[in-house]
This record gives structure tokens, sequence and C-alpha cells, in this order.
């Protein structure tokens, strides 16, 4: 099919999730990348201007965050990053875990509602 990194995954409930931004490494083709949900505030740049990676600080006026469940920092949920799918992790190249982004499953709260959050 030609989708990449869970592409087909952004269509949720006729909403589209995740983002598409410059890749901030060569090779991608035509230079668009499309950045899936769990990609995003993970503390890897994907995107050439770093755009995956800004909003994602927690504040005390914070409406939405939630544990990551990979590395147990709290991060910003931001709008794109409901429905995300499962990260498919190889525990010592023996076994396949499936890892949800949050560690409370919050990602996946209303993803049919306009308001996304």
């Amino acid at each position: 099919s030609g989708l990449q990194h869970c592409e087909d995954e952004s269509d949720c409930n006729g909403y589209k999730y995740g983002m598409y931004c410059p890749a901030h490494l060569s090779g991608v083709a035509h230079n668009k990348l499309y950045v899936m949900g769990t990609g995003l505030c993970d503390g890897r740049v994907d995107c050439l201007n770093a755009e995956d990676e800004q909003g994602c600080e927690v504040r005390s006026e914070t409406d939405y965050s939630c544990i990551r469940q990979l590395d147990g920092r709290r991060i910003r949920l931001r709008d794109n990053m409901r429905c995300a799918p499962l990260i498919k992790l190889a525990d010592n190249y023996k076994d396949i875990i499936l890892v949800n982004l949050c560690q409370n499953y919050m990602e996946q709260t209303n993803c049919s509602d306009p308001q996304k959050v």
C-alpha cells in the first residue's frame, strides 16, 4: 500500500491524527513525512523545524496530559495524538510487545469528538 509509519491509522472516525511535515532526515519520499501520534512529543526530532516536539511541555494550566508508557514522562496530550496506534517493540529480539502512548490509554479518549479533547 505504500503507507509507512502507520499512516493508515491517521484516519480515525473521520478525523486525521498525527502530522505531516518536511522530514528532518533525508531519504524520505518527496521530503514529506507522516509522524504518527506516538511519535509526537517523544523527544526525537522527526520534522525539519522540530514541530513534532513543540507544544509538549506540561504546565499547571495544561488541561490534558498523560504519563508516556515508554519512558514515564508526563507529556501534554495534543489534539493530533488522539487515536494513536499501538507501538510495536521487540523485547530482546524475541517477542513483540505492543505499547500504547499513555499508561492510562488517555490518547484513546474522545476519538470521534470534533473538538478531539
